[in-house]
């Protein structure tokens, strides 16, 4: 009785499903403040992309982007100023609500969809982002 016991307790610990070390919120906070910083490789390295083809022209594009004499005009004197007003986590999927002012001063509000893809929260880029003015 006691082995058995035992067995469902390891069995029990083994089923059980690790949480990422690092909440969506910070991810979603992370990706947005490297976006208005210019950090390409933090917004590469955070978000997930099915789809390898989307996945390159995604990474292709955001490099042309970052690299732009507008994308530094706009962002210059930028600090960043996003904070979470909600976050709700739903098993392997999260939804966070970040509100600010974007670059060029207007306020907003993004919902942020995450996923977790091995064991790391991650920007969903299939259902990423979306906004409106407040």
């Amino acid at each position: 009785m006691k082995k058995l016991k035992l067995l469902f307790i390891l069995a029990l610990l083994i089923s059980c499903k690790t949480t990422p070390d690092v909440p969506p919120c910070d991810v979603a906070l992370k990706v947005f403040t490297a976006l208005t910083s210019g950090e390409a490789q933090v917004i590469k390295d955070n978000i997930y992309i099915e789809d390898s083809i989307q996945r390159k022209s995604f990474e292709h594009y955001l490099d042309i982007a970052m690299s732009s004499q507008q994308y530094d005009e706009n962002t210059a004197t930028f600090e960043e100023n996003y904070t979470v007003a909600k976050e709700t986590i739903d098993g392997d999927r999260a939804e966070v609500i970040l509100v600010g002012d974007n670059p060029l001063g207007q306020p907003v509000r993004l919902t942020v969809k995450l996923l977790i893809v091995d064991g790391v929260w991650k920007v969903n880029g299939d259902h990423a982002v979306y906004g409106y003015d407040e």
